[in-house]
């Protein structure tokens, strides 16, 4: 029977009440973070050497990601005192002919 407007039987979900599948997240988070952390912390403990480096520095990735690697271009363009000068002299030139030719 599809839902009809008036109808106020049908009260649905209590306000602030968690979703089936929320609530089952959560339970799953709760026991990574208590009994699944102890169980790694064991494991991580009975490494050593570059397997621990390596395990460490892939479980660290998770609270604290790698910085994106920026590539800087360095080059400097060499320019000479002369062209800047002609540079000059010509926003100069076209200035004073502007000036000469105003209505």
């Amino acid at each position: 029977m599809p839902f009809q407007k008036g109808n106020k039987l049908a009260t649905g979900r209590p306000k602030g009440a968690l979703n089936e599948k929320t609530s089952m997240w959560n339970n799953i988070g709760e026991c990574i973070s208590t009994w699944g952390a102890e169980r790694f912390l064991q494991e991580l403990n009975t490494l050593t050497g570059k397997d621990y480096i390596f395990a460490y520095t892939n479980i660290v990735e998770f609270f604290k990601p790698k910085l994106a690697r920026n590539q800087n271009d360095t080059t400097v363009k060499v320019i000479s005192l002369s062209s800047i000068l002609e540079e000059i002299g010509e926003k100069e030139a076209s200035t004073a002919y502007q000036k000469e030719n105003v209505v």
